[in-house]
């Protein structure tokens, strides 16, 4: 009876609270002011001293940098609010300027960066000046409106479960469609030959001479340079992917059982990908080395095993697949319940909760294996893969939801 009553709410549209392009443009400028603060502060926040995963540095910075990425995510967020309330050709202009900047602003006292924040600055100040229509954001079928469509809820999943496999091409290297093997035929065939420090140091210095790349990066050993470029390209735009898309998952928590406790979980995801994400230090010129960098890296874990799980939990519980896609929703139900269950116990309470805990406890854990190793298929990797093959399908094949988006009027009122 209650899977019924979910069902049924589920056909009808959520919609999410309206966004003031005003006050979104003052909480990223005071982001971006907060994260220029803390990085002349210097050491007066306390500074640490190398360890095994990152050299000696202060948190004042590293701070700064958490911050800096929130801003990011906030100016980009900002950009798409202005492209859906008015498409005038300086919000193109905008646009476009911010996806040519990105890749150069990864860190917070680059000259790329510098130049990000006088883009931020102007973007800001237009629409304080301006005062464009809020947004608000709706998820259902696509046969409730016809006009303001973003795009689909399952294309949105899939760009997520993409470019993470994408930037993920070492570990799964051994899984379709090896990425790995494809990085490095595109560098042979283009003879791409840039070593991974001299990529890094490019992305920083933005080109420009005499500039000099910090000694508190750290640049780890990757044989693949071309995928290396690609996973920084990949991480100047993933964080804002995903807080659109727990986002979304956080409208639709309404329609199955637990919608409090998602939204919970939804809102660290997002507090994670706005400003934890760049504690996390992989030495692919990718974060700042601190001695926090574990722990916000399980902080990930948490998320990234989120995405998979809590989608699939909300399209179960609210029958998405049973209502309307025949026989093949169906068997795609059950299929998918047993799967989730299987990965959950798998991968979560087999290996990730027994790691964490030998990681917060501090002992040896050996992790499962079959017939002698641990199969990648079965695990985080081989879910990406699975998942992008079921979003992919779903679009040509199954019931859809499509995210509107629609400006509440002049000003914003």
């Amino acid at each position: 009876m209650q899977s019924e009553r979910f069902s049924q709410s589920a056909r009808s549209a959520v919609t999410g609270s309206p966004i003031r392009p005003p006050l979104l443009a003052l909480l990223t400028l005071s982001g971006c002011a907060v994260a220029l603060i803390l990085s002349a502060l210097g050491d007066s926040l306390g500074s640490f001293d190398a360890g095994r995963w990152y050299r000696a540095g202060n948190w004042s910075m590293v701070l700064a940098q958490a911050m800096w990425n929130g801003t990011q995510v906030g100016l980009l967020a900002l950009l798409l609010c202005l492209w859906l309330a008015d498409r005038g050709w300086y919000r193109v202009a905008l646009a476009l300027t911010a996806a040519a900047l990105l890749p150069f602003a990864i860190y917070l006292h680059s000259p790329g960066a510098w130049a990000m924040t006088g883009h931020l600055v102007i973007t800001c100040l237009s629409v304080l000046l301006r005062r464009p229509a809020a947004v608000t954001f709706t998820i259902g079928d696509p046969v409730q409106q016809r006009s303001g469509t973003l795009c689909s809820l399952e294309l949105l999943a899939l760009i997520c479960n993409l470019l993470c496999s994408m930037y993920n091409f070492t570990p799964s290297q051994n899984l379709l469609p090896y990425w790995a093997s494809i990085f490095a035929a595109v560098e042979s065939f283009t003879g791409f030959t840039a070593g991974q420090a001299a990529i890094a140091e490019t992305l920083y210095s933005a080109g420009l001479g005499g500039v000099q790349f910090p000694s508190t990066i750290t640049i780890g050993v990757q044989a693949n340079a071309l995928g290396a470029l690609i996973y920084v390209g990949i991480w100047s735009i993933l964080p804002f992917v995903y807080v659109l898309y727990f986002g979304a998952l956080a409208m639709l928590a309404r329609h199955s059982p637990g919608t409090g406790l998602q939204r919970v979980i939804c809102a660290l995801c997002i507090v994670h990908f706005l400003f934890l994400t760049d504690i996390v230090d992989h030495r692919f010129g990718r974060g700042m080395g601190n001695p926090a960098g574990h722990l916000a890296h399980w902080a990930e874990v948490f998320a990234w095993r989120v995405a998979i799980i809590l989608p699939i939990y909300q399209k179960l519980t609210s029958r998405h697949w049973l209502d309307g896609n025949g026989r093949l929703g169906y068997w795609l139900h059950h299929a998918l319940l047993i799967w989730v269950a299987f990965f959950f116990v798998w991968e979560v309470a087999l290996l990730d909760i027994p790691r964490f805990l030998s990681y917060i406890l501090d002992f040896d854990f050996t992790p499962i294996r079959v017939f002698g190793y641990r199969p990648e298929i079965l695990g985080y990797n081989g879910s990406l893969v699975l998942m992008v093959l079921l979003y992919g399908f779903a679009l040509f094949a199954l019931r859809t939801k499509d995210i509107f988006a629609t400006s509440s009027g002049p000003n914003g009122q």
